[in-house]
């Protein structure tokens, strides 16, 4: 999905581009994996750097941060730049209210869990990219099988 969000960005020129937001409301540290916080970051910087304008991280709690400068000494200079760490109403100052799902306090009536058609699966995307990250149909599993819940409808 985010591939083809990449390439219909740098089609319809340079000042367009996506946002990505992250928001870890209610992590804990049972849900760090450094692995797959570097496999995520180097996806990013490799595949989705045209049109990537920011990369919005919402609520991190205290205790991660030292986690995150050692992410961050895997993302190159150029990318720090947009990496934005951000409290609960400053998602508004990179996008408009009516964008903003409800769940981070926006009014936008799209599902943010809707998959445009055509898209790939994560574990078609992981069988091609298993040489380089050694992800395995099992960590595919495991890995959607914690996020389980934030599949399900409202």
């Amino acid at each position: 999905m985010l591939m083809k969000i990449d390439a219909m960005a740098v089609e319809k020129g340079e000042e367009f581009g996506y946002t990505v937001v992250f928001d870890l409301t209610g992590v804990t540290l049972s849900n760090y994996d450094l692995p797959e916080l570097v496999f995520v970051i180097d996806f990013f910087c490799r595949y989705m750097s045209s049109s990537l304008k920011h990369v919005l991280v919402n609520n991190l709690p205290w205790y991660f941060k030292p986690f995150v400068s050692i992410a961050l000494s895997f993302v190159p200079q150029e990318w720090k730049q947009v990496i934005k760490f951000m409290g609960k109403n400053d998602i508004f100052k990179y996008i408009e209210k009516k964008h903003v799902p409800k769940f981070l306090g926006g009014t936008c009536e799209q599902s943010h869990k809707a998959v445009p058609q055509g898209c790939r699966s994560v574990r078609e995307i992981a069988k091609e990219q298993f040489d380089v990250y050694n992800v395995t149909d099992e960590k595919v599993v495991k890995l959607l099988k914690s996020y389980e819940k934030m599949f399900e409808e409202d």
